[in-house]
């Protein structure tokens, strides 16, 4: 089963395994979403049957239902970038660790950090007129030409916080185009755009 979300800025995609039953492409309501993940433990089976405009969910103990958003979905493969030449992997903790002290000085309106990838590392940069400015380095396996972006430090944790287990990678062919970031090994996928 695909799993696709979007709020305009920022898209994720995960797959994940199920049986039986047909195909289709159904719009959930986000509500609908934050109900099941909070009623259901991490580990249920959950069974999913569709009405004309209704979805139900089910597991032994718990039953769920919503009714369908009707239209079509967005075309999601469309925005999500491919032939990357741009590659960075980085400690998800090192990173956050230096997210977090660039917020200090970076803007309360904007929070924008720019990261300047190089080879073998990748530099933190935020300045604003009240605070001052700040900058820090991280060592990172990075393939390809020099490359500088900037985002959010809200976009960057988001990203980085759906990577597991301890890296994350980020791939970008051009600095003003949407930034896929992958779990190491996984099928999770998340675009940001940058600011």
């Amino acid at each position: 089963m695909r799993m696709v979300a979007t709020n305009g800025h920022r898209l994720a995609k995960m797959d994940v395994p199920a049986s039986g039953g047909s195909t289709a492409d159904l719009i959930v309501p986000p509500k609908a979403l934050e109900q099941i993940r909070r009623l259901f433990p991490a580990d249920a089976e959950i069974e999913i049957a569709k009405s004309d405009n209704h979805l139900g969910f089910r597991s032994a103990t718990t039953l769920v239902f919503s009714r369908l958003i009707e239209g079509p979905y967005p075309n999601y493969e469309q925005v999500i970038p491919r032939e990357n030449d741009k590659v960075a992997t980085v400690d998800k903790e090192a990173m956050a660790g230096a997210l977090r002290r660039m917020s200090v000085v970076a803007s309360d309106q904007t929070h924008r950090i720019r990261l300047a990838f190089s080879s073998g590392a990748v530099k933190f940069s935020v300045q604003t007129p009240d605070l001052g400015e700040a900058q820090d380095e991280l060592a990172v396996t990075y393939e390809g030409e020099p490359l500088e972006i900037g985002s959010t430090r809200r976009i960057c944790s988001r990203s980085s916080n759906s990577c597991r287990p301890m890296k994350s990678a980020s791939r970008s062919k051009r600095p003003s185009g949407p930034r896929p970031w992958s779990r190491w090994g996984g099928t999770t996928r998340r675009a940001s755009w940058p600011w």
